[in-house]
């Protein structure tokens, strides 16, 4: 057992680690937190930040390497460096790293799927974001050690806000459906939920914001809007301040066909909105039954008749809000993640 003094953190997407830095901080633990973006020029490494690299990795006490996408590649070169000498922990983010055929990686970096393999055999710990990837990873990795550490939230950002902002003038009375225009399967329960979406949000004089960054798949959406002259339906990409947005919708609608632990409904919940959603991945981990209504992938009856009850009873949206946010602050706030992430520490000898 040693003593933990010094974390680094190494990312491609620094912004998800960040929130859990700050909390162990305040414990005293300090940690520095690397961009991993700036190692890859046209696929190969940059040697003036693999010296830089090296030389963090020399002072830190445990390695955490957050992995989506490139940064496994990264994570490769971290395993040869090591070699052993130091705590090396990984942590997993979506089930991206079973169908990478979905993310369309490019062919010019090394076989995704081997190098995942290479890399999570070398980890000390694996630290998949809900019990859902890690019961998939443990089937497959029985050698690895996992413990799941839930991705966290800032609760305090998602306070209710005034009903003036500027969004209220665009959409007056909405929902909103989150999507990913990557992913084929995510997109699909769109496609197969949207017209049951339409017709009973256009009864209620609701209007339907679809917020997703674009991607191959955003031109169906477009076309079948356009099809089928849905003018009550808006296409959202980017939204600088997600938390005001949340705070004017009615509802959340997620009909998802595949998912791990989506970050939306994590934000939604914080927002204390009322969430309708599909029951897969780690989505039930998240509304525990008490906090929102899910339905199977393709029950279109259980679809429509949750969402008319959402719509037609505030007082339910108010209740089932209430709850989502009491679980976020119970269970999914950083400083309850970071004293987590410390339990695991200690519980795996990383720390006295």
């Amino acid at each position: 057992m040693r003593t933990l003094t010094n974390i680094l953190a190494i990312s491609t997407k620094p912004e998800h680690l960040q929130p859990l830095l700050l909390s162990l901080k305040s414990k005293d633990i300090t940690s520095c937190l690397f961009d991993a973006r700036v190692l890859l020029r046209k696929y190969y490494l940059d040697v003036h930040h693999v010296r830089e690299l090296v030389s963090l990795i020399t002072n830190a006490d445990v390695i955490l390497v957050d992995s989506p996408h490139m940064s496994l590649y990264i994570a490769f070169f971290i395993t040869r460096v090591l070699r052993g000498r130091k705590p090396l922990l990984i942590r997993l983010r979506g089930v991206y790293w079973e169908e990478f055929h979905d993310w369309k990686i490019s062919s010019k970096m090394i076989n995704p799927l081997i190098l995942t393999d290479h890399v999570v055999s070398h980890g000390d710990l694996l630290l998949p974001n809900c019990n859902f990837l890690a019961s998939r990873l443990g089937a497959r990795l029985r050698k690895c050690r996992l413990e799941t550490l839930y991705n966290g939230v800032d609760l305090d950002r998602f306070k209710e806000r005034a009903s003036t902002h500027k969004m209220r003038f665009l959409y007056d009375h909405f929902i909103i459906v989150p999507t990913n225009f990557n992913i084929a399967r995510k997109f699909a329960g769109l496609l197969y939920f949207l017209p049951d979406i339409y017709n009973i949000a256009k009864k209620m004089d609701v209007n339907v914001v679809v917020l997703g960054a674009n991607g191959p798949l955003k031109n169906t959406l477009t076309e079948m809007i356009r099809m089928r002259g849905w003018q009550t339906v808006f296409h959202v990409t980017y939204v600088k301040d997600i938390a005001s947005l949340l705070s004017l919708c009615e509802a959340v609608i997620y009909p998802s066909w595949q998912d791990c632990f989506p970050q939306v409904i994590l934000e939604s919940a914080a927002a204390g909105k009322a969430i309708l959603a599909t029951n897969v991945g780690g989505i039930p981990e998240i509304l525990q039954g008490q906090c929102g209504i899910m339905i199977e992938m393709t029950d279109r009856r259980a679809f429509r008749s949750g969402m008319i009850r959402l719509l037609e009873d505030s007082n339910l949206r108010r209740r089932l809000g209430s709850s989502a946010r009491s679980i976020i602050s119970k269970y999914f706030i950083w400083n309850a993640i970071s004293q987590r992430f410390l339990a695991i520490l200690k519980q795996n000898d990383m720390l006295a």
